[in-house]
Order: structure tokens, then C-alpha cells, then sequence
């Protein structure tokens, strides 16, 4: 079974990992993508029935970035080129707006008593 489409909630705090990491790809090994798969996963927006196996781990976060950095001019390399509409639309709200996109993920770390983002050591990334 394949994982369910993402949620804007979850966009919101993937672009925001983006954002913090500096708008570049992340590898799938650092600590922050994994922090953040977790968090995914804690979500109850999808019944476990519905969640295909693996379910926002940290390669399909990875990915997730990858498709802003596609999206984003600024980014080194050329990204993923599998982004959706609601990455797009994800994007277009918060990219010229780094605290409001730092607000809204805050906002729903809090909703759902998420773990707050862990600081991100720029220059020991891949």
C-alpha cells in the first residue's frame, strides 16, 4: 500500500526543516530528518489502516525537501521533480515569508504536542 498523500500540515513543517537547513537538499541520514519523520509519524491525521509501510520515513522526507528545492531558484542542485500542487501552493504562501511559515509550523507543532524543531548546525550538513 502507498503512503497517503501529504497534508498541507506536514508540508508546512517540511518546507520550514527546508527553510532552517538553509534552502538545501538534506540528506536522508541527518539528525533533523529524522527528528522530523518522526514528528510525521506521531501525526493522527491518517488511521494507521490507511498509512502504507513506510510511512513519512526519512527517505519520503528527504524527498519532500527535494521538491521544494525543484520549486526553489535559490536551491543548489536541481531537486526532485515530482512536486505536487500542494507543494507549489505550500511554497508560493511562505516564500518571502520565513516567520510566517516559522509561526505556522510552531502553531501546529503545538497542536498536535509535537516536540519543538531542534537547532540546525549549517555547517556540518551534507
Amino acid at each position: 500500500m502507498r503512503s497517503p498523500k501529504w497534508t498541507r500540515e506536514e508540508c508546512v513543517l517540511a518546507l520550514d526543516l527546508f527553510v532552517r537547513a538553509g534552502r538545501k537538499q538534506v540528506d536522508k541520514r541527518r539528525l533533523e530528518i529524522v527528528e522530523l519523520s518522526s514528528c510525521l509519524q506521531m501525526l493522527p491525521i491518517y488511521p494507521l489502516a490507511e498509512r502504507g509501510t513506510p510511512f513519512r520515513n526519512p527517505s519520503s522526507v528527504a524527498l519532500k525537501l527535494g521538491n521544494f528545492c525543484a520549486i526553489d531558484p535559490a536551491c543548489p542542485g536541481q531537486g526532485r521533480p515530482n512536486v505536487s500542487s500542494l507543494d507549489q501552493e505550500v511554497w508560493s504562501e511562505f516564500q518571502h515569508d520565513e516567520v510566517g511559515l516559522r509561526a505556522e509550523a510552531d502553531a501546529i507543532r503545538r497542536r498536535y504536542n509535537l516536540p519543538p524543531a531542534s537547532p540546525i548546525d549549517r555547517s556540518s550538513q551534507h
